[in-house]
């Protein structure tokens, strides 16, 4: 299933960006081993978690039956309200980086524009164009620490030391 929501506000800056990091092997080497060295730099950072969990209702007896899965996505008040500050406060972020120095066109936001500063507005903004982003889940084996093929033992602990 996909996971956490995604959204946000758009500027030109002239500064390294988490996509040109991503894009760029050299720079993503350099990142990966800043924060392997220190544990600093853009890959320490962590996002603000929503409160709208997925709603699974009580599964049918029936094994032909699909599931009902329902993400509530920024349907409950505290994650709108969450939201809505979240965005606010990115946007007290860019005007620091704007007085820095560090973004191109001066004041130009290009989405959502500066023009949405309603709390309905900005709510509107940020629920249309949702994105969200898909971690990749899998199941592993569990066995004993002999078992060549074993990643956990019985305690979910890993059974193996590399």
């Amino acid at each position: 299933m996909w996971d956490h929501v995604l959204f946000g506000l758009s500027r030109r800056v002239n500064v390294q960006t988490a996509s040109a990091s991503a894009n760029r092997p050299v720079v993503a080497a350099r990142l990966a081993e800043q924060f392997r060295t220190n544990g600093s730099g853009p890959l320490a950072a962590f996002g603000a978690g929503l409160y709208g969990w997925e709603d699974l209702p009580q599964p049918s007896s029936e094994i032909s039956d699909s599931p009902i899965i329902n993400p509530n996505w920024l349907t409950s008040t505290t994650d709108q309200e969450v939201a809505i500050q979240g965005f606010k406060r990115t946007r007290e972020i860019w005007q620091v980086l704007e007085d820095a120095g560090l973004t191109v066109d001066g004041s130009n936001e290009y989405f959502t524009g500066k023009n949405i500063t309603e709390d309905k507005d900005i709510l509107d903004s940020i629920q249309r164009p949702l994105m969200i982003i898909y971690h990749t889940a899998g199941t592993c084996k569990m066995g004993k620490a002999d078992d060549d093929k074993a990643v956990l033992d019985s305690r979910a602990r890993g059974a193996r030391s590399q």
